[in-house]
């Protein structure tokens, strides 16, 4: 399982605290891949988790090469869950002997 990446911003979205993530492609996007969804409920977990805030929105900003920009924006929970879950999975199969790990996995579900 490899994941890396940077937050692009924090910001106020339409009223409310948010994870906002810019993204390009040839093609405009008229929907948002799960794993985007994914990156963007982990960038969430990661600052509220450093900075003691409890954002639960996410707004992706999808542009093109044909100058079309669209927003797309999220309640992150249920993706915040399918993200620990898949951690989760990972630590079980990489040390399925870990306690710790789940442990530790499971406290942060409770916390979001």
């Amino acid at each position: 399982m490899a994941t890396a990446g940077t937050v692009d911003l924090v910001a106020e979205f339409e009223g409310e605290f948010s994870i906002i993530d810019w993204k390009t492609s040839e093609q405009p996007k008229t929907e948002i891949p799960e794993r985007y969804l994914l990156q963007l409920a982990a960038y969430c977990g990661a600052v509220n988790r450093m900075y003691g805030t409890k954002i639960k929105q996410g707004v992706i900003v999808a542009a093109n090469a044909e100058n079309d920009c669209r927003v797309f924006k999220f309640q992150l929970g249920k993706f915040w869950r399918m993200w620990l879950e898949r951690v989760k999975q990972y630590w079980l199969l990489k040390a399925p002997d870990d306690d710790f790990a789940v442990e530790a996995l499971e406290k942060l579900q409770s916390e979001y």
